[in-house]
């Protein structure tokens, strides 16, 4: 009671500030109330509230209404809320109306289907209807959702005698703002009204928008085009809709058709790759001849994007072939779109159908009459340079271009000697030296070192393996071992140096920032420092090096680093090892998830070629490996092996790492003793990517763990230890790994350089 009455006292304050914190509260306050309290002390809060003086204290009364009536029972709203809020939704402050239109459907669930036919269908009509554009436009958003809360026995009898009419009003609404807003969800009543109906009465408002000179208001109806489709199909669709967009297309004004055509892959996307080739797909193609530049320039920018909607495979049998026959046409800038579709179009449809069927024409080309095409074609080869192999630069692209630079014309020499020295300065026409071992990419002060550059190549058919791992975890052996050396061979001639004893007894870390290791089958081989290790945290402490001025203590200074670090390779790696030699370090995956969050976002490519929706590509995240080393004889059981999963799996539930897949090892451990012949055990599906390895050093049978009366524990076991047995598995990690998809890391193009 006497929490109530401060409340009420707040309610009444003399200043207004106070009222509307109060009134911002009231909803809450009614739910924690007896229903007996809300009808007694809350409904008369609420109405005073809802009658202050000040607009911004009633127009928070209308957000309480909500909460209030979901409270009241469904006979006592008429007499309990209704007044105040019909008085709300007629109220002199625009402000108070656009609430009202805002938390409509809102309040239009909480007060029932009955009253809501006899009271808000007219208070909606006269939001609609409203002096001011920003409450028309607010009811506008709500007109579809408000269609579908009504009564079904009434819905279609409400919408078509009262709420179309008004519709039909806004379509022509002065004020754009509005025209947006209905246009975003008019399409939505199509399945509500089904198809006469919509046929009938809604298509030629569509039409009427579809022309509008808002170019917000024809995206949202092309934007929505499916639910149209859906109801009518696609055939009654192009009867109707689909010639207001070709007129469109070939409207007289250039600026019209430039904004059609940046609609078009979205309208591709809505309707689909057959009707989008039986309908669209010669509109798109005379876009490229048109006779201003502005459209010639959209259509090409306009193709790359209707490959990267569809696929290349598409592109390769429909959209390449007619824009390689341009390359014969009279027109000379006809013949010169043809150049600035293939720059375009190579980036997408990648090496393969670049190298086959678009260099061919470019390099015939190059012996146009014309130098402006010719000079295209040298500005051309420069551009789809890095998608092709070196021996096509060496064989066919070089010559050409060597060529050219004997041109007569000065522009045609320029831009060929331009290309010709950007190749050869990216080392591009001869392959790199075989490295024999590893090099710095990333020096212990995170700066990027150049002379690894000499090493990579623009090509964009590699795979990136990085290590991660704890001091003294053996990563650096693990990834040396992978990368082709043997564990018989002196440590001494690891691709990537492990910590020698001496160092090992000190306390000290062997690899400082990032080195990097490129194999002849173009496998980028990355092993990083450790994290959080305490060696470089000594080194910092007793060097008394001076850190960064944005950290104050060292141990920040290198968990920061090591969260670059983590966070890079999650960036640009096919495939990441977290390397350990004991499994339960609950620090190391909170780590994980740490830089999980701190990975810059990168939009993977969108590999969608049905056509059926806009969807937003997803972020990349590479597949996460767990390596453990030095792992005991007992954990090479089936069982061991799967609680051990189940436990990962547990801890990375939340992770959009892809840390489950075919890199386990499960299937290379034997049946377990007692189960049926030919058994194999069952595996949670997908496994989590766990493989263990035993230790490099051999160890004396005797060491082994016995079971009681002096049987060996595992007696069904292979002797998983020693250089044998962690050769054998690593051959199967080593196999697993480079066979995983080299698959682009972004939605653009990246090659290994980049």
């Amino acid at each position: 009671a006497e929490l109530r009455q401060y409340f009420r006292n707040l309610c009444s304050d003399d200043t207004p500030m106070v009222r509307r914190a109060a009134a911002s509260k009231l909803g809450e306050f009614a739910k924690v109330l007896e229903l007996e309290h809300v009808k007694s002390e809350i409904i008369p809060m609420f109405s005073n509230l809802a009658s202050d003086e000040q607009d911004s204290v009633r127009l928070l009364a209308v957000e309480a209404c909500v909460s209030i009536a979901q409270l009241l029972p469904q006979e006592e709203l008429e007499g309990l809320v209704m007044p105040t809020l019909r008085q709300a939704a007629e109220d002199k402050s625009w402000r108070v109306r656009y609430m009202v239109a805002d938390k409509f459907t809102e309040l239009q669930r909480a007060v029932g289907p009955e009253i809501t036919k006899t009271d808000l269908v007219g208070a909606f009509q006269s939001l609609m209807k409203d002096c001011e554009a920003e409450v028309r436009a607010a009811a506008s958003h709500k007109v579809k959702e408000f269609c579908e809360n009504l009564s079904p026995d009434c819905r279609e009898a409400v919408i078509m005698g009262q709420i179309l009419p008004c519709i039909k009003e806004l379509v022509s609404d002065a004020n754009q703002h509005v025209k947006s807003a209905l246009a975003s969800v008019i399409m939505g009543l199509s399945p509500i009204l089904g198809k006469d109906n919509t046929v009938e009465h809604l298509l030629p408002l569509f039409l009427a928008q579809l022309k509008d000179e808002c170019p917000e208001v024809r995206l949202n109806i092309i934007s929505n085009l499916d639910c149209v489709n859906e109801v009518i199909g696609i055939r009654q669709l192009s009867q109707s809709l689909l010639p207001a967009i070709v007129e469109l297309a070939e409207d007289a004004k250039w600026r019209v058709r430039l904004a059609i055509i940046e609609y078009m892959p979205l309208l591709a996307g809505q309707l689909g790759v057959e009707f989008f080739d039986e309908k669209l797909n010669s509109l798109c193609m005379a876009w490229l001849v048109d006779h201003v530049y502005a459209i010639r320039e959209a259509a090409t920018s306009n193709l790359r994007k209707l490959v990267e909607r569809f696929g290349h495979t598409w592109a390769q049998g429909t959209i390449v072939p007619k824009v390689l026959a341009m390359a014969a046409d009279p027109n000379y800038l006809h013949r010169m779109t043809t150049l600035f579709c293939i720059n375009v179009l190579s980036e997408v449809c990648g090496q393969e159908v670049t190298t086959q069927q678009m260099l061919p024409t470019v390099l015939r080309m190059a012996a146009d009459a014309v130098a402006n095409v010719r000079f295209n074609v040298a500005k051309s080869l420069q551009r789809i340079g890095p998608i092709l192999d070196s021996g096509t630069l060496q064989t066919e692209v070089k010559p050409v271009l060597e060529k050219l630079t004997q041109d007569q014309d000065v522009d045609v020499k320029y831009f060929a000697q331009e290309a010709l020295t950007a190749a050869q300065a990216q080392a591009r026409l001869a392959a790199p030296e075989k490295m024999k071992t590893s090099i710095k990419l990333v020096d212990e002060q995170m700066n990027w070192c150049d002379s690894a550059l000499e090493f990579l190549l623009e090509q964009t058919d590699v795979l990136v393996v990085g290590a991660l791992g704890l001091q003294g975890t053996g990563k650096s052996t693990v990834l040396s071992l992978l990368a082709g050396n043997q564990p018989e061979e002196d440590p001494r001639s690891f691709v990537f140096r492990p910590q020698p004893p001496e160092l090992r007894e000190r306390g000290g870390a062997q690899t400082g920032g990032i080195d990097l290791f490129v194999t002849q089958e173009r496998v980028l081989f990355l092993d990083t420092q450790p994290i959080l290790s305490p060696a470089h945290l000594d080194h910092l402490i007793n060097n008394d090096r001076k850190l960064p001025p944005e950290f104050a203590l060292p141990h920040a200074y290198v968990e920061t680093q090591s969260l670059q670090i983590a966070a890079f390779l999650f960036t640009v790696c096919h495939v990441v090892l977290l390397v350990q030699d004991w499994f339960t370090d609950l620090g190391l995956y909170r780590f994980l998830q740490t830089a999980e969050m701190v990975k810059p976002p990168t939009p993977s490519p969108s590999h969608d070629s049905s056509g059926a929706g806009a969807e937003e590509p997803s972020e990349y995240y590479p597949h996460l490996v767990f390596v453990q080393t030095r792992a005991p004889p007992e954990c090479f059981s089936p069982r061991r092996l799967g609680q051990m999963q189940r436990v990962l799996g547990r801890l990375m539930a939340h992770s959009r790492l892809k840390y489950r897949g075919s890199l386990s090892m499960r299937e290379l451990l034997p049946t377990p003793p007692g189960a049926p012949p030919g058994a194999p055990p069952a595996p949670p599906e997908p496994e989590v990517n766990l493989f263990l390895l035993p230790p490099l050093e051999e160890e004396p049978e005797e060491a082994l763990p016995r079971a009681g009366g002096g049987g060996a524990l595992f007696p069904a076991l292979p002797p998983f230890r020693g250089r044998g047995a962690l050769g054998g598995l690593l051959a199967r990690l080593r196999g697993r790994v480079l066979a995983a998809a080299r698959s682009q890391l972004s939605h653009s193009l990246l090659t290994e350089r980049n």
